[in-house]
């Protein structure tokens, strides 16, 4: 069974949004886990790489 392509961009822009947004609450805390903060904001490269 093939997933439809529309279903995978939508899943990837959640992706994106989802990681982007837990980036931006982690830069936000006093204390910054830099490594979380750079994951997320990897992850979020590659699912834009992807989508795009």
């Amino acid at each position: 069974m093939v997933i439809p392509k529309i279903i995978i961009q939508l899943c990837l822009m959640l992706v994106i949004a989802r990681c982007g947004y837990v980036g931006f609450q982690l830069i936000n805390h006093a204390k910054k886990k830099w490594l979380e903060i750079l994951f997320h904001f990897a992850v979020a490269i590659i699912a834009l790489d992807i989508l795009l």
